[in-house]
């Protein structure tokens, strides 16, 4: 088991342009990770492990094409600070490394209650990031 606590400050911001079609999300946030016991170790580690700190940015774009379709995408980057390791060995620490994400994605809106988005998550490749491709479907529901 780990005790994981962490402290997390973020911004977010909404802009929504009333005469065009854009509406536009962007949030920031930092990352300062408490003490963990466990951080990715092999079964029977004995030892600590200090996860570095991280900030993010998220940035949304929606452009609606009719009432119900809409074209959307997310720019992402994270950036994260090296790990700690300490355990009889010694203390290791792994390389900070930076993430970029690219989220296209589709919208419909049968409803302005109910809707669905289909897209792909696309991380590229970088440093110990390998590239990956995630599918995304969600249903929309307003009460």
């Amino acid at each position: 088991m780990s005790d994981v606590s962490e402290l997390e400050v973020g911004r977010g911001l909404e802009r929504l342009n009333r005469l065009g079609r854009t509406l536009t999300f962007s949030n920031i946030e930092y990352t300062h990770p408490a003490y963990a016991s466990v951080y990715g170790t092999a079964g029977g580690f004995d030892g600590t492990a200090r996860p570095g700190a991280s900030l993010s940015f998220d940035n949304a774009w929606e452009y609606s094409l009719t009432r119900n379709w809409v074209l959307a995408t997310d720019f992402y980057y994270r950036h994260d600070e090296p790990t700690s390791v300490r355990d009889a060995n010694g203390i290791r620490r792994t390389s900070s490394f930076d993430t970029f994400a690219f989220v296209p994605a589709v919208e419909y809106n049968w409803s302005a209650r109910i809707g669905v988005i289909v897209g792909a998550r696309y991380i590229a490749a970088r440093g110990n990031n390998p590239r990956s491709l995630t599918p995304i479907v969600a249903l929309s529901v307003f009460m």
